[in-house]
């Protein structure tokens, strides 16, 4: 279905799809095999051109909306720009986006509950472009499953660690607003933006064992808690994935194992307790059926 792209200027705008063009997250001890697979799986990236100098207005394949507004961009050295600009979008709107993204809703290792994950780089004559000082871009994410918008806000993308983390962002202006269930996102920075607030209930230990995965060293697990967009991956923990940050109630865990250019996969639905554990049982599975499994998370 053609994209609705509309603009209250002279804006052109363009569209086309690509895999996602930088690297994301880096493993931790995997050799590269379940590194290979979340880099095959990231969502595509949206792209657009567009004239900088105007009111830019962004329809996304989603259904969600990005604006800036005019003279929005400036260089690396703040030196202002104007004419064509290139705009990448990626949007991760669902739980198992997140698992197959490796984008878990979690900061300093504190679940998070997500509204919406996004991504977006503006570049021209190829080379980085960010925020000029005063000017927001603005994220608007249609809030279809009618989740509990309140205390929802402003998170950037952290992945200089190697693994992604979720910072909240308390500068003056970088807020979300809940209105017709709309959230709309304001930000004074690109790259990593998500949608989010924590969750404030009281934490417990929970662990989880491998089981039979053919591979613990190339094996990732995380856990969505139902009823929610929010996706915790498990640090690995000597034998076991173990968090003393987790939330009690019902919850599904997922396991994912790459070995040999195969796929393992593990899927158990859970009510974690404290001090209390599950074990995953691996089986082979295709990519396709995989995506299709972890579409059924809600």
């Amino acid at each position: 279905m053609k994209l609705l792209i509309s603009a209250l200027s002279l804006a052109v705008l363009t569209y086309a799809c690509q895999k996602e063009f930088s690297s994301f997250l880096k493993s931790e001890k995997d050799g590269g095999s379940i590194q290979t697979f979340f880099n095959s799986n990231r969502a595509e990236t949206q792209s657009f051109t567009a004239n900088s100098s105007n009111y830019i207005f962004i329809n996304t394949e989603k259904r969600n909306s990005i604006v800036f507004p005019d003279n929005a961009f400036v260089t690396k050295n703040n030196a202002p720009i104007t004419g064509s600009v290139n705009i990448e979008i990626k949007e991760i709107t669902t739980a198992g986006e997140m698992i197959l993204n490796n984008a878990p809703t979690q900061s300093g290792g504190l679940p998070l509950i997500s509204a919406g994950e996004f991504f977006v780089r503006v570049t021209k004559n190829g080379d980085e472009l960010k925020l000029a000082p005063g000017k927001f871009i603005q994220v608007n994410m249609m809030n279809r499953g009618g989740a509990d918008l309140t205390g929802m806000q402003v998170f950037n993308g952290d992945t200089s660690s190697g693994t992604v983390n979720w910072v909240p962002n308390n500068t003056i202006g970088n807020v979300v607003r809940d209105s017709f269930a709309v959230a709309s996102l304001f930000a004074d920075s690109l790259a990593w933006l998500n949608i989010d607030k924590f969750v404030n209930e009281p934490k417990i230990e929970y662990s989880v064992d491998p089981g039979n995965t053919p591979n613990r060293d190339s094996t990732a697990v995380f856990v969505h808690l139902t009823g929610q967009k929010s996706v915790f991956r498990f640090p690995s923990s000597g034998q076991d994935f173990s968090s003393q940050l987790m939330i009690a109630g019902d919850a599904t865990l997922v396991g994912i194992c790459v070995l040999d250019g195969k796929i393992y996969y593990a899927m158990k639905k859970t009510v974690m307790q404290n001090r209390s554990s599950a074990q995953l049982n691996f089986t082979e599975i295709g990519e396709e059926e995989l995506k299709t499994k972890l579409s059924t998370l809600n």
